[in-house]
């Protein structure tokens, strides 16, 4: 006799993966962020990037691509696109700075934060 197995929801191993990155990356963005803050500053730079790829990667490995469609919509947003002129506008301004290490330095830094902020915050669900 064969028994029937009622359906699981661990039968979809992409759809669980999907949904433990994107957990360990609001985990890492809502408690390890705040925590880490309060030991140095310069935390934020390297914890804000972690999170906010663990939930990239968890959105790309989801079956169902309603997060793509909402990203995609997200870039084309006239916020996202003055977002991207003002970027823009700093990347220029660092052409005629004295201390352009510097300035290049923090400006990547700031950028890429702001960069991947944008498209968590686009991707959540």
């Amino acid at each position: 006799m064969a028994e029937s197995h009622p359906s699981r929801s661990f039968d979809d191993p992409a759809k669980q993966a999907a949904a433990l990155l994107i957990r360990l990356g609001v985990a890492v963005l809502a408690i390890g962020v705040p925590a880490g803050s309060l030991m140095s500053r310069r935390l934020i730079f390297t914890l804000m990037p972690v999170g906010a790829a663990l939930i990239l990667f968890g959105v790309l490995l989801d079956p169902k691509r309603t997060h793509i469609e909402r990203l995609t919509s997200a870039i084309c947003s006239p916020l996202c696109l003055v977002t991207f002129f003002l970027m823009g506008w700093g990347l220029l301004s660092l052409l005629w700075t004295p201390f352009t290490a510097i300035a290049g330095e923090r400006y990547f830094k700031t950028a890429g934060t702001l960069l991947f902020a944008m498209a968590t915050a686009a991707a959540l669900p």
